[in-house]
């Protein structure tokens, strides 16, 4: 938290500090006017409890993460074996092999996951799909597929 004279002080213990770590929540305060929270700031003393609440939050099950990342976050997350899906998400959109925005999912998943294209593959030739249209130039759902006008 920032004072009037612009000194920080731990948001945990309310002690004047230098914030080693850190976080911004998701939401705003006020729907009507919209501005984001301000940010957690973390002492070196405090450090400890925050990385050790994000350690429950993960050992508990819970996915969910911070829209600015505390450092402590992304090391209980680590040690969990996650990985943060940022805002396009990650895999086959539309399909079960897709996983949404904003969340973490184990790296296992990610990678398996990056691996599928995004557009998903062409019902007509099986070809991978780019951009909403099959890649194969030759396939009649391509974009660059030259049509007979008659």
């Amino acid at each position: 938290m920032w004072t009037k004279d612009y000194a920080v002080k731990c948001d945990t213990c309310g002690k004047f500090c230098r914030p080693v770590d850190d976080e911004t929540p998701f939401g705003c305060a006020d729907p009507e006017n919209p501005e984001p929270y301000d940010p957690y700031h973390y002492c070196k003393g405090c450090i400890k409890e925050l990385y050790k609440s994000w350690d429950k939050h993960f050992a508990e099950g819970d996915r969910s993460g911070y829209y600015l990342k505390s450092l402590a976050e992304v090391k209980a997350a680590k040690k969990y074996g996650l990985v943060w899906v940022d805002s396009g998400g990650v895999g086959t959109l539309g399909t079960k092999d897709f996983a949404e925005s904003y969340q973490y999912i184990t790296r296992e998943e990610h990678n398996r996951l990056s691996n599928l294209p995004y557009w998903g593959y062409c019902k007509l030739c099986k070809a991978e799909r780019k951009g909403g249209y099959c890649s194969n130039k030759k396939c009649g759902d391509s974009f660059q597929y030259e049509r007979t006008v008659i």
